[in-house]
This record gives structure tokens, C-alpha cells and sequence, in this order.
């Protein structure tokens, strides 16, 4: 959690004035304001008096000069009701007496009467225009009613007059830092530094007396400045050794020794800011220089700040005292509160953090610190909706106070990870939602600078949940890096002095670094026999746990076994020191996604080889961490053909590769007989009987939701079998898996319990003691909690996958010998896992044999020397030490080959490898563990719940005549000459008389060009359009309806014209609203304007293209976006609450920006290959290439056991036999592909006469088919027709409707899993074809040779697909049927725009209609196949439109990037 000293905010901007006469209130800054305003009026006093003297020597003769110099001398001694008579008595005889105006205007700011001030004073200046003194002051004023632009103006003026008059200059600095201007305010005063003679670096004070107080205070606001990265060419250093001088000049000053004391905190000087938060303190209590409210303030202020030591230390116990101890003196004090709340956190008190938080922000609502830990706890509940609003509040004041710091938030939500979700749908959709925000920042990182000071504190948090899924994370592991490198380049690569001497001359230094070293910590028990152990002659062991709340960091054998034992706190630029001080050869870190030190220390580099170990079973992905420590048994042999998933060299320990102590069992476990286990049960609050206990003791975040299909499938086999699982350590996690489990398990769910989480020692031990069987789940397992299972002869039933994550508890049994199935442990599919599970709770003897087995066996994985041995080993090859013999870490050469070998009989070495159909198994679950189950709900992944709007919404205010809402009408039944005579009654009825009801005319006419246009009257349309710029000339919807009909009608030239005045006039529209860096960074997106301009862009781009232009089509968007909007559009695309967003205007403005797509990454695959505009098949843009292998579709054998299988579409379509032979072997092809692809159930050829039916029905009988049914329907086959057909013949099927030249493959089918249960209740999917591109010579070859030769491309059909990304182009369409809104559309299949009028058709009627065509991939056979051996010429590309086009409103529907159905 953030602590509020932050300690940059815990000063300056925080701390009351010495001089200030009231207490603070307000936020921080407003503190900071406070003093510096009531300091300024007190400036103009003085000087004001000055005033009176050079006025009585420069004016003598002025009769009311000495009555005005003893009202201000009474004024000067606070005499003020004294003073005001004597004003107003001089101004009733001179009205315009400067002096008087002038006086009198301060004695009503001193008053409170800021608006009287105003208005005297400024009477007075102008009065003297060039008076320094008046300028200052109204200056001041001006500073006080909050126009702090103004008085920096006035106070300029002054300085420029006056520039040696420290008075003026004073009062610019002071109105310098309320303007936020503080380059200028740290300038300012370092210019009045110079002016009283003093050097910053130095001790010396000012010659005059009269100045010190100034020094001081300028001291102070440089140095704070500085450490602010304020001061321009200033850095940290700079401001420690500048109030290192400040404290020698002043020593007694306690706002120097806070502030120096802030600069060393900031610095990891920890003990040393300590010492000067305690002498700040001491000193403030009795400063006699301080107001009694301000000795008050500042002595809280450092009791706050010392406190925030003892919590980076990681004593979070006696930071609680020491803030609650403030409180008690100042309830309300907002830093206090927030940082008693952020230490509540760390000690597990979460209830009692909010509310102290919530409490904060009641006290003071612009409390950043305060935010963010509130955002930080609601998201590790799972909230991050909740999250997502918090985290926007601090941005939002960090915008205004202090960009920089800013992106830190931006990285907490580009990587925040739900840790437990509903449902299987749910986590594949988060995990996209993860992978595309990361795409997006990565992008955004390359062309913006977002830096993160202490990534520790600002980000706070790491993508811990990641790997639960069990799916390959290198991908996302790497772009995750990318963008941290980016982010904190400061903490990149090697640290200074990294190059020690030679190690050859002495003992390597190994160093071991984690913050889960404490007692019990597993990552800690892993490694305590390697730091016992390593040979000492060789190496020099250094133990560094990072603090640990509540507890000693290092457990009792690691501190004892450890040659050094060097604790790290909680401050990383602390740490930073201590590691280099610690000169380490080799840096062993434990685990480097658990915690933000350790993965945030990972990205530099302290030695000159730097490893990883598994206590995070995953990549690191960056090239700080030279290797990767795993073993033999937990890679699985064949892991590296599908693509290695570690970003390091993979070193692998022979043999087990798990060191663990063996463990003391408490007296009297294992219970000594069945009875005595059975009655414990009850004090774990259980249902009394002797019923199988299985039990499930994990971490409720590593239970993938497709276990509880499993949990299932096991109670069903089961008789009265119970399944126990552990609560979570959060409430909320527990109320997910709670009704996640109610609804998988159905009537079963009475079987399932749920015990408290129980700590390490007896009481944990007595409820793994209860079980008779422990389930290890999978796709992640866990390596301690098996280990003590076994310790306790409980079986453990595994299902081993090809990760590490997964293959610790295998590793045990391999050593044991017990992986043959004979044992019903070790399962190679889930099949066997249900087996095994049941007969261990169904058979009672079987169970106590294997448990006799698993006790009698159990002592050969503890304490495995063999392991210190691979450690020694690989150290001192990589730190340049001698090689390391079995003898040197306790092993007889003899007992290490006997150790290695003996427990594993030869039958059982790699069983599950040797397995082929295992083998299989393994890599499918390495892509994807998607189990036996039924997802009753799915999710559409990050897609809108209503159609996408095609247009914007119509403007509220305009006014809609009859005609006008019977031309919408009839323009949406697509009656476009019904629409336009209704527009030209209305025009001609309204313009140019008018009416109450007529609504604007650009609009109507350019309405109107658009329905001509489709009627095919271009020249008219040219003449509405042309009339409709000329009344509204920035109309960007006429601009570009304009320029699409010049280009129809050739004007080829006036079209580009006018294409880029759409451009010019829409941006110019934007400039005040929609291109601020602000309003963009907060997803602020003017719908319209947004809109317009990226169709005028789109259209554009398209003519060029169109006419071969690649390039200056590609160079047109790159321009227009890089003008406009490219980054910050990108601002809003990192932001997660963008992406779950309902707002159709506002989906649909992300998308038209991103060039008719909803993201920008495929916008930038498009640039990269803009010569041609394909995507590869084989090259998926962000943020498919962070996804890693494929991890769409479920394999037959993991939907089987449920009766699902991945079949059962139903595909209709129009073959026809072409007079052109290479046209009829192409529909032969796709018909001949359709027909052999095991998801199509059968290929229903509505024929439009009988040879076309024959001849589908030969393509079939040479293929072999039997599921084919040819109906003749007598005319070319319309949406209607195959809605009809399927409404009568095929209710509630699953429908895929495609041209003839269109077929699938399987594996895009096999994506939707079973037809039967695939959501497609009121949803279309509506897909962009992939183009093939394997052509071959057709020349001489018959159908039968044909229908080879497509059977013959299987093997190559990968490679033979190319994608051109476009939004108005669909080719087939999926759904169930019956779908009432295609019963009367009549348009034929094929028809140009036909696509997209039956989308706007299926949207306006309520369907949710999406094109994922990344995933799913009809292919499009057309101009590739070829006779006489020569190849078509490639089809030119061109937008789509046709004399004969669908007539009628249309829509276009992005490419969405729903991978999950």
C-alpha cells in the first residue's frame, strides 16, 4: 500500500508556514497556499511601510501623509480597527489619494474582504501604473480570490520594474507556486538566493540579519524543489546535499530537518531520515520560532514521516502505534489515516483498511494516496471495476498537480488480473482483456515517455495471477518487461560498479533473495538444504529476505545457515544500496512475481549472473535473468515443440530437483485408526459419519474453473464421497468459488464443504490427517502441501501437464516408484484422474494399500542431497569456481547413483511420457486446459450487449418533421426512392420559408445526397451534397458523402479535394475538445467528431487503395492518425474500463478510430504490411502474439466425457456448376472441403436447378460423403430462402450459411465447441473471409483428381491463408435458427453491400451481431486455381460497391477480437 509521507508530498506542499497565524486546513496543497498567502500579506505590510517613508520624502507637502503613516503603523502592530478609521477618513477628503487606496485595500485583504481589496488596490495602480510596490501587492490579491495566472502577470511587471526589490520578488515566488509554475518558482528563488549573497552549497548564512528568514524559506523551496524534479537541471542528490548546508546554516529550523529528512528517505537513506524526523520533532515542539498551531502541525508531521520508517522496514506492528498514536492527537489527520490504512493491509487487517481509508477520504477527498490504496484493496478482492474508479479519481488529480506520477497508475491498470472469476468464459476473456491492454501500453510506450519513479511504491502491485490459467505466459511475460524497461529505465541494466575482480582468487558470493523466506514460507523450506549445504570453500552463502510484517524475515535454519544474513526493507532505492554494497557474483532470486521488491529489483542487474528460481513457476521474460533453475522430472520431455516457454537458459537438476527438510509431525498423527479421524472431523466443524473425505487444500485462486467439472464428474462416480475444499484468504474469493461450485456441481453440491484456512504447524497438519485422499488440481498444482500429504501416507491423486507448474507432486511419485497406474496416483488424461480419485473413496482396501504404499515410501523425497549437488554444481560452473563432487556436499559417489536410482523402478521411469495418447493429451492442456464441461452462461468476451451503432446518435436538439421520421423508416426497409421523396416534400415545404418543425437543411440535403446516391443519381446527389458544404461547410458527413460520389462518378481529383477538406474541416472541429492529452488520457471521446474524421480518413484511404496506391493509402492514415489522434487514442485503449465498457457511441468511436476495428494493434499489422493489406495466418497482430500457441479450441477428448462433441453444424449454401472450368474446380474445392470436415453434421445445397444439384452431388459421392441433402429451389438462394429452409427443417440447429467458394476447416469450427450448447441466443456471427492462396495448374484434372488434391492440402492449409482486414466485407454467417428478421429480407446471397444490409437488418431488430474472424477463418477460394499453367492476375482490391448493390441502410461490423465463445 502507498504511504502518504510519499515523502515528496509529505512537505512542501504539506507543512504550514513558520509565519502562518491560523491552522491549516484543507488538502495538502491548499496548506502549502495558505502559508505562502498569509506570508505574502504580511510582505505588503512591511513594504507598504516602506512606501510611507519614500513617500514623505518625496511628497513633504502632502498634508495626510503622517496620518497615513500612523494608520500604518497601527496596521503594521495589529491594530487594524484602529487603522481603517483613519483610511477612510483621508480617501472621504481625497477620493483618489493613491496612498490611502493603496493602504486600505491591504487592511480590507487583512480583514477577509478579498473582493473590497481588489477593487482598492487596483483603483491605486492604476492611480501609479509603474509602481512595483502596488503592482506586488495587487499582484498578491489577485493571488488570494485564486487567479494565480494574473497576479503572476501583474508580479512579473513588478519584478521587471524593480527587479532588486526582495519584497516583489517574495510575493512573485509565492504566486509562482499557486500557479503551478514551479520551474519558474524554484528559478525565482534561487535567484533571490544569489541576490542576498547566498550559495546553496554552502553553510554560510547572509550577511544582514534582516534576510534570514528569507534564506531559510528559499532554502527550503529550492531543495524541496529539487526533490520534486521541480528545479530544472536539479536532481536527487542536489536536494540532499542542499539541505545538508540548510541544516548547517540552520540548525535549529525543524522544517529544514523534515525536509532533509524527506530527501534521505528518498535517497534509501532510512536510518538517517529516521534520526532527522525524531530531531525534527524535538525541535518543533519547543521552536519558539514556530506559532504554537505550527509546532503543533509540524511535530504530527514527523511523527507521521518516522512512523513510515518503521513501515518500510517492514515493522508494521510499531507503525501502527506510531500513526495511531498521531491520531490520537489529531483524529483527522489525513496522511495519519491513510497510512494506519495501508498498514492494516500489510498486517491482513483488510475490514478495518477500508474503513480507515474510506475515513481518509472523508477528511480530505483529494487524498491520491488514500485512492489508490483503496483501489489497490478492492482490486485484489476482485473488483476491479471498482478499482478501475478509484484509480480515475488519482489520475485525474495527478493530471493536475503532477503528471509524472501518473504512470504509475497506468501500469496498475494496464496489468491488473482478477484473482478467482466466474466461470471458465470469464477467465479466458480477462486474460485477452489483460493481453490487449498490454498490447495497447506497449504501442502507447513507443511513442509516449510515461516514467515511473519508484515502481515499488507507484505501481505497488504484480500480475501475480498470470499463470493460474495454465497456459503459455512467455508472450505476455515479455511485453510485460518491454513496457517496465520503458517505464523505469533509471532501474534497468547493470548497476554502477558491477564488474568485480576475478572469482578464480576467492570464494564466489552466492546471494538468495525473496520475501518468502520466513518460518513455514515454501519458497524459503525449498532452498534452506541448498544454503545449509553448498560447499564453503567455494562459496560465500548470503541470505537477503526482504521484510516481512510481523515476523522475522528469515526463517531460524536460513539465518543460522547462512554465511551473511542481509535484510532488505521495504524501500527500494534502500535495497538498490544494500545489493551493491553486498557485491554479489551470483543473485539468486527465489521467486519474482509474488511480490513488487523482488520482481522490480529483478530488472537490474547486482552480479554479474543473475538466476531464477520456481517459487513462480513461470518466464520472467527479460534479459536481466540469465538462467532458469527447474529439474529433469518437471519439464516434460517434449515441452520445446511447441515453442520453449522460457525466456532464460533452462538449467535442469537431475532427479527429483525438490529439497525439502523433513517435517515434524505433531505427536499422535497420523491418527491411529479409522475412529479417531473421524471424530476429528468434527472439530473442523464437518457433517459427523464415515464418509470418504477428499480433500482439496490449495489456494482457492489456483482452482481453474474447469476442476470443478472434475470435482463433479468424482461425487457423481462416488457413492457418499465429500469433497473439502480450504476458504480463501479474502472472503470474497471464497463467496466466487462458493457459487461457482453451486452451479457445476448442481445436485451435488451438498457433497462439497469448506473448512477454515488453516496455518502451518499442528492445526494444518491435523486437517491434511483427516482426508482420505488429497486432489491435486491441475493446470496448477502445488509442491509443499502434496509434500506434507505424503509425509501423512495420504494419497495424492495428480494429473501431471507438460509445465513445471504442474509436475512438482509427479516429481515426489517418480522418486517413490509409484506412477504406474496400478496405484490410481498418477493420472496421464482427466478420465484416469476421475478414476483414480473414485476408486480411492469407492474402495477401501484399495485405499489403505496405496496408503500403506505412499507412508512406507514417503521418507526417499526428504532432504535430497542430489539437489545441493545440481545447485553446487551449476554455481561454480557459472561463478568460475573448481567442479563440485558428490563428496563435497555430504554424497559418496556410490550413494549419490544409488540415491538417484534405486526408488524408481524401471517400469515406471517416464510412464506418462511413453504414453503417446498422454503425450497428446499434455500438449493439448499446454495450449489450453479446457475440461469436461458445459459453460451455461457464456460471456461475450469484450463485446457489446447491442449492436454498434453505424452512425452517431442524432443530435437531441434538432427537431424531427413527419417527413424526416418516414424517410428513417423507409431508408431502414430499404426503400431508398420512397426516403428520398419524403426528404424532397421536406425540403420543399421548409426551405426557404422555414417552420417551427424544420429541422437543420445541411443535414436534410446531405441526407438526401446520400439516398441519391444509392439510387444510382449521382449527378443530383453531387448537387444536394454540394449544397449542404455550402451551408455548412465543416459537415463532415457530407464532405465525405461528396467525395465517395465524385469518385463514382471518375472526378477522381475532386474527390481527393474535397476528401481532404473532410479532413481539415473535422480536425479543425476536434482541436479544442478531442485532441487534449487530458481528455484523451481519461477516455474523453468526442463520438461524433471522432467519427466523422475517421470515415473521411477510412474512405480516403480506400480510394487510394482502390486505385493500386498501397503506399499512399497507408501514408494517408499514418498522417491523418499521427495528426490527430494516434496517441491518444491509445491512451484510452490502455485504460481496462474502455474495454468493459457498454457505451455503444463510445465502442463505436474506439473502433472507427482504429480504422473500422476495435483495436489500434490491427491497425498497426495493417501499416506494416501496407502494400498488399494481409494479415498472415501464422502472424496474428497484438494481442494474439502475446497469447502464445492456440488457445481457442477444446479437443473431443476433453468434451466427450460430458456426451458433447465439437460437431454438429449444420452448413447451407448454393452450389453451382460455373461454365469455366477453373471456376467450376474452385466451388468443387470448397465443396469437396466442406464435406470432409468432421464439425459440419451435413452440407444442405439449395440448388437453383437441377444440373447444379447434380453436380454437388457427384463433388459428394467422390468424396465418399453420405451427409449431404441437395433441394432444388429454382432461383438464386436469397437470406430469406435459407432462413426458411432452416427455420422448418433445422429448429434450434446451428446454422453456417456461405457462399459456394467458401468452406472451413476444422479447427475454427472446433473453437465453438459444441454446437448444441454454443451461445447463440439473438447473436449472429458474421465473418470476413481469409483469401487461399495455394493455387496449383487445373489444367487436364477431373473432379475425382480435384477431390484429391483438396484432401492432399490438409497438411499444408496453414500456410495457405492471408487475411485483408476490412469492416463492410462478410462472406458467412453463423446462428440458430430460426432468425425472424431474415424471413422477409429477399436479397440474394452474393449481392454487393448484401453483408452489410444484413447487419444493420439483424442490429435494428435487437441481434448482436460480431465478424470474430480471427478466430474463425471461412476461407475464400477465388482466382488461384489455374489452367494451361498460367495464374489469374491478382484481383485488384477495391472497396465494395456495385451498380447493383443491397439498397437500404447498412452497417459495417468491426473485427472484434473475441477469441472465447
Amino acid at each position: 500500500m502507498t504511504l502518504a509521507r510519499r515523502l515528496r508530498d509529505a512537505l512542501g506542499s504539506q507543512m504550514p508556514g513558520a509565519d502562518s497565524r491560523s491552522t491549516p486546513c484543507g488538502s495538502p496543497p491548499d496548506r502549502r497556499r495558505a502559508r505562502k498567502r498569509q506570508e505574502g500579506s504580511r510582505t505588503m505590510v512591511v513594504w507598504a511601510r516602506t512606501l510611507l517613508l519614500l513617500a514623505v520624502s518625496a511628497a513633504a507637502e502632502d498634508p495626510h501623509l503622517a496620518r497615513l503613516r500612523q494608520a500604518a503603523q497601527l496596521q503594521n502592530d495589529g491594530r487594524l480597527a484602529e487603522a481603517v478609521p483613519i483610511y477612510e477618513d483621508v480617501l472621504r477628503q481625497v477620493p483618489n489619494h493613491p496612498d490611502a487606496l493603496h493602504l486600505s485595500g491591504l487592511a480590507a485583504l487583512a480583514a477577509g474582504d478579498a473582493v473590497k481589496a481588489k477593487e482598492l488596490v487596483e483603483r491605486a495602480s492604476s492611480l501609479r501604473p509603474n509602481d512595483p510596490t502596488m503592482l506586488s501587492n495587487l499582484g498578491e490579491v489577485y493571488r488570494s480570490i485564486g487567479d494565480a495566472q494574473t497576479g503572476v502577470a501583474l508580479l512579473r511587471r513588478a519584478v521587471a520594474i524593480a527587479p532588486q526589490d526582495l519584497g516583489v520578488k517574495r510575493n512573485l515566488i509565492a504566486v509562482l507556486w499557486d500557479a503551478q509554475l514551479y520551474a519558474e518558482f524554484c528559478q525565482a528563488s534561487r535567484e533571490l538566493l544569489e541576490q542576498i549573497g547566498v550559495s546553496l552549497d554552502s553553510p554560510q548564512r547572509a550577511a544582514d540579519p534582516n534576510f534570514h528568514f528569507v534564506e531559510r524559506r528559499a532554502r527550503f523551496d529550492v531543495a524541496d524543489s529539487a526533490q520534486r524534479h521541480r528545479c530544472h537541471g536539479a536532481s536527487d542528490d542536489d536536494a540532499f546535499r542542499w539541505f545538508e548546508y540548510a541544516l548547517k546554516a540552520y540548525p535549529e529550523d525543524a522544517r529544514l530537518w523534515i525536509g532533509a529528512g524527506v530527501a534521505a528517505h528518498a535517497k534509501g537513506l532510512l536510518d538517517v531520515a529516521a534520526e532527522r524526523y525524531e530531531r525534527a520533532y524535538t525541535l518543533a515542539a519547543s521552536d519558539t520560532t514556530l506559532a504554537e498551531d505550527q509546532r503543533h502541525a509540524f511535530v504530527l508531521q514527523a511523527r507521521v514521516n518516522r512512523a513510515a520508517i518503521d513501515h518500510e522496514r517492514g515493522l508494521s506492528e510499531l507503525a501502527i502505534e506510531g500513526y495511531e498514536a498521531v491520531l490520537r492527537l489529531e483524529p483527522e489527520h489525513a496522511q495519519a489515516l491513510n497510512n494506519l490504512g495501508a498498514a492494516l493491509v500489510t498486517v491482513g487487517r483488510h475490514d478495518d483498511a477500508v474503513k480507515v481509508l474510506e475515513k481518509c477520504l472523508e477528511v480530505e477527498p483529494g487524498q491520491v494516496q488514500a485512492l489508490t490504496n483503496l483501489a489497490a484493496h478492492w482490486a485484489n478482492e476482485g473488483y476491479l471495476e471498482r478499482a478501475s474508479l478509484l484509480n480515475n479519481r488519482a489520475i485525474k488529480l495527478y493530471l493536475q498537480r503532477d503528471p509524472r506520477r501518473a504512470a504509475g497508475l497506468f501500469a496498475r491498470e494496464a496489468f491488473a488480473i482478477r484473482p478467482i472469476v466466474e466461470d471458465a468464459a470469464a477467465m479466458y476473456a480477462a486474460r485477452l482483456d489483460f493481453a490487449r491492454r498490454v498490447a495497447s501500453l506497449e504501442w502507447l510506450l513507443q511513442r509516449r515517455t510515461l516514467i515511473i519513479d519508484d515502481p515499488v511504491v507507484e505501481v505497488e502491485h504484480v500480475h501475480f495471477y498470470l499463470p493460474y490459467p495454465g497456459l503459455d505466459d512467455r508472450p505476455l511475460q515479455e511485453a510485460v518487461a518491454r513496457c517496465y524497461e520503458r517505464m523505469i529505465p533509471q532501474l534497468a541494466g547493470p548497476v554502477p560498479g558491477l564488474s568485480p575482480e576475478p572469482v578464480r582468487v576467492r570464494r564466489a558470493r552466492i546471494g538468495f533473495l525473496s520475501k518468502l523466506f520466513a518460518e513455514h514460507e515454501p519458497h524459503g523450506l525449498l532452498l534452506e538444504g541448498v544454503v545449509q549445504h553448498l560447499p564453503r570453500d567455494r562459496f560465500v552463502v548470503v541470505v537477503l529476505p526482504v521484510a516481512s510484517p510481523g515476523r522475522d524475515a528469515a526463517s531460524e535454519l536460513l539465518r543460522s545457515s547462512a554465511d551473511e544474513l542481509i535484510e532488505l526493507g521495504l524501500n527500494m532505492r534502500e535495497n538498490r544500496l544494500t545489493l551493491i554494497k553486498a557485491k554479489l557474483d551470483v543473485l539468486v532470486f527465489a521467486d519474482m512475481l509474488s511480490e513488487p521488491m523482488s520482481y522490480f529489483l529483478g530488472f537490474s542487474r547486482f552480479a554479474p549472473v543473475q538466476v531464477c528460481f520456481w517459487g513462480n513457476p513461470l518466464t520472467t521474460g527479460r534479459s536481466s535473468i540469465d538462467y532458469f533453475v527447474s529439474a529433469d522430472r518437471m519439464e516434460h520431455p517434449y515441452r520445446t515443440l511447441a515453442g520453449d516457454e522460457w525466456s532464460e537458459q533452462v538449467v535442469l537438476l537431475d532427479g527429483q530437483g525438490i529439497w525439502y527438510r523433513r517435517p515434524s509431525i505433531p505427536e499422535g498423527l497420523p491418527y491411529p485408526n479409522r475412529e479417531a479421524a473421524v471424530a476429528a472431523r468434527q472439530a473442523l466443524g464437518l457433517p459427523q459419519g464415515d464418509w470418504p473425505l477428499l480433500l482439496c487444500p490449495q489456494s482457492v485462486f489456483k482452482l481453474h474453473p474447469h476442476f470443478d467439472t472434475v470435482v463433479r464428474r468424482i461425487l457423481e462416480a462416488t457413492t457418499n464421497a465429500r469433497v473439502v475444499f480450504t476458504a480463501g484468504r479474502r472472503q470474497a474469493w471464497t463467496k466466487v468459488l462458493v457459487s461457482r461450485l453451486e452451479k457445476t456441481l448442481g445436485p451435488y453440491k451438498s457433497r462439497c464443504a469448506f473448512v477454515p484456512r488453516q496455518m502451518p504447524g499442528a492445526d494444518y497438519y491435523k486437517l491434511l490427517a483427516v482426508a482420505d485422499v488429497l486432489l491435486h488440481p491441475f493446470p496448477f498444482g502445488g509442491s509443499r502441501t502434496s509434500a506434507d500429504g505424503l509425509a501423512l501416507g495420504v494419497p495424492v491423486v495428480v494429473r501431471p501437464t507438460t509445465q513445471l507448474r504442474c509436475r512438482m507432486a509427479y516429481s515426489f511419485y517418480a522418486s517413490m516408484g509409484l506412477t504406474q497406474k496400478n496405484w490410481t496416483l498418477v493420472a496421464s488424461t482427466t478420465n484416469d484422474y476421475v478414476s483414480f480419485a473414485a476408486r480411492l473413496a469407492n474402495d477401501v482396501e484399495h485405499r489403505r494399500t496405496v496408503a500403506a504404499a505412499v507412508a512406507a515410501r514417503q521418507h526417499v523425497i526428504w532432504e535430497d542431497r542430489s539437489v545441493v549437488l545440481g545447485w553446487a554444481r551449476f554455481l561454480a560452473r557459472v561463478s568460475g569456481q573448481r567442479p563440485v563432487a558428490p563428496a563435497d556436499v555430504g554424497l559418496e559417489g556410490d550413494d549419490y547413483e544409488a540415491e538417484d536410482e534405486a526408488p524408481v523402478a524401471p517400469a515406471d521411469v517416464g510412464l506418462v511420457e511413453e504414453d503417446a495418447a498422454a503425450i497428446a493429451a499434455h500438449e493439448r492442456l499446454d495450449r489450453l486446459y479446457r475440461d469436461d464441461t458445459i459453460i451455461e452462461e457464456k460471456r461475450r468476451a469484450l463485446q457489446p450487449q447491442k449492436p454498434i451503432p453505424d452512425v452517431p446518435r442524432e443530435r437531441s436538439d434538432q427537431p424531427r418533421p413527419p417527413e424526416a421520421l418516414e424517410a428513417a423508416r423507409l431508408y431502414e426497409q430499404g426503400d431508398i426512392r420512397g426516403a428520398a421523396r419524403q426528404l424532397e416534400m421536406l425540403i420543399k415545404r421548409c426551405y426557404p420559408q422555414g417552420g417551427a418543425d424544420c429541422p437543420d437543411e445541411a443535414k436534410v440535403r446531405s441526407d438526401l445526397g446520400a439516398q441519391y446516391h444509392q439510387s444510382d443519381r449521382w449527378e443530383e446527389a453531387v448537387v444536394q451534397l454540394e449544397r449542404a458544404v455550402e451551408l455548412e461547410p465543416t459537415n463532415g458527413v457530407a464532405l465525405n458523402n461528396l467525395a465517395v460520389t465524385l469518385n463514382t462518378l471518375g472526378r477522381a481529383d475532386e474527390a481527393d479535394d474535397v476528401y481532404e477538406r473532410a479532413l481539415r474541416a473535422v480536425k479543425a472541429r476536434m482541436a479544442p475538445s478531442a485532441t487534449g492529452f487530458e481528455e484523451k488520457l481519461l477516455g474523453v471521446l468526442s463520438d461524433k467528431d471522432s467519427w466523422d474524421y475517421a470515415t473521411a480518413l477510412f474512405n480516403s484511404a480506400n480510394q487510394l487503395r482502390d486505385r493500386g496506391d498501397y503506399e499512399g493509402a497507408a501514408s494517408k492514415i499514418r498522417r491523418g492518425l499521427k495528426e490527430v489522434i494516434e496517441g491518444d487514442a491509445l491512451l484510452a485503449l490502455v485504460r481496462a474500463e474502455n474495454h468493459r465498457s457498454r457505451d455503444d457511441a463510445r465502442l463505436a468511436s474506439l473502433r472507427q478510430l482504429g480504422i473500422a476495428t476495435n483495436s489500434l494493434a490491427v491497425l498497426d499489422d495493417y501499416l506494416r504490411n501496407a502494400s498488399e493489406n494481409w494479415y498472415s495466418s501464422q502472424a496474428f497482430p497484438p494481442p494474439y502474439s502475446l497469447l502464445g500457441r492456440d488457445e481457442g479450441p477444446p479437443s473431443d477428448e476433453e468434451l466427450a466425457p460430458l456426451g458433447g462433441e465439437a460437431t454438429g453444424f449444420e452448413l447451407i449454401t448454393q452450389v453451382y456448376e460455373p461454365a469455366d472450368q477453373v471456376r467450376r474446380m474452385e466451388v468443387a474445392f470448397a465443396l469437396a472441403k466442406n464435406l470432409r470436415n468432421a464439425r459440419i453434421r451435413k452440407v444442405h445445397v439449395l440448388a437453383e436447378n437441377g444440373r447444379d444439384g447434380r453436380f454437388a452431388s457427384t463433388v459428394a459421392a467422390l468424396v465418399g460423403a453420405t451427409h449431404v441433402h441437395v433441394q432444388i429451389l429454382g432461383r438464386r438462394l436469397r437470406f430469406s430462402d435459407a432462413e426458411g429452409y432452416a427455420a422448418a427443417s433445422l429448429p434450434r440447429r446451428a446454422v453456417i450459411l456461405s457462399n459456394a467458394d467458401v468452406f472451413f476447416d476444422e479447427d475454427s469450427l472446433r473453437r465453438l465447441g459444441d454446437a448444441r450448447t454454443l451461445d447463440l441466443d439473438r447473436r449472429v456471427l458474421a465473418l470476413l473471409r481469409w483469401e487461399w492462396t495455394c493455387g496449383f495448374d487445373v489444367e487436364g484434372m477431373d473432379l475425382k483428381t480435384l477431390v484429391a488434391a483438396a484432401a492432399a492440402t490438409d497438411a499444408i492449409e496453414e500456410r495457405c491463408l492471408r487475411l485483408r482486414a476490412r469492416a463492410d466485407s462478410q462472406d458467412a454467417w453463423i446462428f440458430r435458427a430460426p432468425v425472424p428478421p431474415l424471413a422477409t429480407f429477399d436479397t440474394e446471397l452474393g449481392r454487393a453491400k448484401c453483408d452489410n444490409r444484413v447487419a444493420f437488418v439483424l442490429g435494428a431488430a435487437g441481434y448482436d451481431v460480431a465478424n470474430p474472424a480471427f478466430a474463425l477463418r471461412p476461407r475464400h477460394v477465388q482466382r488461384v486455381l489455374f489452367a494451361n499453367g498460367t495464374a489469374p492476375p491478382p484481383k485488384a482490391a477495391r472497396s465494395y460497391t456495385s451498380p447493383d448493390e443491397a439498397r437500404g441502410a447498412t452497417r459495417y461490423v468491426p473485427l472484434a477480437d473475441q477469441w472465447v465463445f
